[in-house]
């Protein structure tokens, strides 16, 4: 399905734009850089009251990303050699993917680091949709978007690599996936707090 931009007139398909706007992204994206480049300096004074206002929220959200990690694995909170630099990294994405889908309302969000890596080993790390093997920079790939109304768990969440991921976007996937039945880590969420 095509839509005209009212801005340059050309019809673009429906993806092309934001819900609830009426020019295109790319008309979007050029008039707020252009808006930018002109108030450059109003910009930068309102971002940094912005900052003022949120510091507080930034520094407890901060917190309880810390309690999360430490709840996960209190290990990693330690002093790190750098095999544990990059585990915490790998479990930093399951924590960051757990509060994105908590952020857009998931019906179900019980996806664990445990479960994630478990899916990597499922898929030898391998990306599910070219078969390149991607060893520590896989990412979670929904098959039914967090957007469109998809939970965040094990039955939802395939690995594939970064280029995959962003050319699949919000569609449908790029070949017919049969999701994984794998139930040998326990779906919970661990607790947070002090």
């Amino acid at each position: 399905m095509l839509r005209v931009c009212p801005k340059c007139g050309i019809p673009k398909p429906v993806d092309d734009y934001y819900a609830n706007v009426k020019k295109c992204k790319v008309c979007c994206i050029t008039a707020t850089r252009a808006y930018y480049k002109n108030n450059m300096a109003a910009c930068r004074k309102a971002g940094k009251a912005r900052y003022q206002r949120n510091k507080e929220k930034q520094k407890k959200a901060a917190l309880d990303r810390y309690y999360l990690l430490k709840a996960i694995d209190p290990l990693l909170i330690l002093g790190q050699t750098s095999e544990q630099q990059s585990r915490r990294r790998r479990l930093r994405q399951v924590v960051d993917a757990r509060r994105e889908a908590q952020k857009r309302n998931a019906p179900l969000n019980d996806f664990t680091a445990a479960q994630w890596l478990e899916v990597q080993e499922a898929q030898e790390h391998r990306c599910y949709y070219c078969g390149k093997r991607s060893k520590g920079h896989l990412t979670q790939d929904h098959l039914t978007p967090l957007s469109q109304g998809g939970s965040h768990t094990l039955h939802n969440v395939i690995a594939c690599c970064r280029s995959c991921n962003s050319r699949k976007g919000t569609h449908p996937p790029l070949i017919p996936v049969q999701p994984l039945l794998l139930t040998i880590s326990k779906s919970r969420m661990p607790e947070c707090g002090p």
